[in-house]
């Protein structure tokens, strides 16, 4: 009788360590998935000469969100009265981003301008 409780409580531990594999490797490729610049383009096609380089995706990105986020405030008026003093520094990042980041966007893919 002893010799059958043994083996049930090692079937058991091997069971909950296969378990708690499976939960690393799970959670594992969660975190890869997750924090890793996967599908990211290689950080050279960043600094390929203006010929050569395209807009890449997270470039259009960032940029329709600058652009959206500056329409939202430039509608509130010229003279920054309304606007959130708190979130200055997002509302001067997106008005220099806007002001400095256009002409290189436009030398860098001409065709996608509007």
């Amino acid at each position: 009788m002893k010799k059958k409780e043994k083996t049930k409580s090692k079937k058991g531990i091997k069971t909950i360590l296969y378990a708690g594999v499976i939960v690393l490797v799970i959670s594992g490729g969660i975190w890869l998935y997750n924090f890793l610049p996967l599908g990211m383009p290689d950080g050279k096609s960043y600094f390929k000469p203006i010929g050569e380089r395209m807009l890449l995706e997270d470039e259009k990105g960032q940029w329709k969100y600058v652009v959206r986020q500056y329409s939202s405030l430039e509608a509130s008026g010229d003279t920054f009265r309304d606007w959130d003093h708190n979130s200055m520094h997002m509302w001067k990042y997106a008005i220099a981003f806007t002001s400095y980041g256009m002409p290189s966007l436009s030398l860098i893919d001409p065709e996608n301008t509007d």
